[in-house]
């Protein structure tokens, strides 16, 4: 038997147990609190973004801009030149960045030996006038190894005039030239 105004002690231990009810009530709100919370710092971080991004954009415009790339092909010659550098009919194929660096080849498929690869050092714009500096890194002639390389490249429209330097031999011709960017 209990004592009046006190509990048996099974039914204390059960009262005191929380009210399921009103537990589930809390999780909700404080799921909500969390969500709202997560929701509003994903807001501010998307608001902070937002208004970097025109600077973004400027940043990102003017990186474009340095990063022009130069793609160029076409054939070059000197029959006034003496013995077989006379019968040379050299393409040439190029790219690269303007303002920084490239590569490139020059061959001629009856005289083989001037088939070479270029490294240029230096790519630069001067309105229509590209120019660029390299070295010969390949070559089927090892006397051309290391030869200095300047390419000129005069664009007018769709014709663009070439001429290319190699060692003390100086080429003429034409070709054509095209501007890109890195995603290209």
């Amino acid at each position: 038997m209990t004592e009046p105004g006190h509990m048996p002690a099974h039914r204390a231990a059960k009262d005191s147990k929380p009210d399921p009810k009103h537990n589930m009530k809390d999780s909700i709100l404080n799921r909500e609190k969390s969500n709202r919370r997560a929701f509003l710092k994903t807001a501010g971080a998307a608001g902070a973004a937002l208004a970097a991004a025109p600077a973004l954009l400027e940043q990102a415009e003017a990186q474009q801009a340095a990063e022009q790339i130069i793609y160029s092909h076409g054939m070059v010659w000197n029959t006034a030149l003496p013995g077989v550098a006379g019968e040379l009919l050299i393409t040439f194929d190029l790219r690269a960045v303007i303002g920084g660096t490239g590569l490139g080849t020059l061959a001629d498929s009856v005289h083989p030996q001037i088939n070479s690869h270029i490294a240029f050092d230096s790519a630069t714009r001067q309105g229509n006038v590209f120019t660029l500096q390299g070295t010969v890194i390949r070559s089927n002639d090892a006397g051309k190894l290391g030869s200095a390389v300047t390419v000129v490249a005069e664009v007018f429209g769709d014709a663009t005039i070439a001429h290319i330097q190699v060692g003390d031999l100086t080429f003429m011709g034409s070709g054509g030239v095209v501007m890109g960017s890195q995603s290209l």
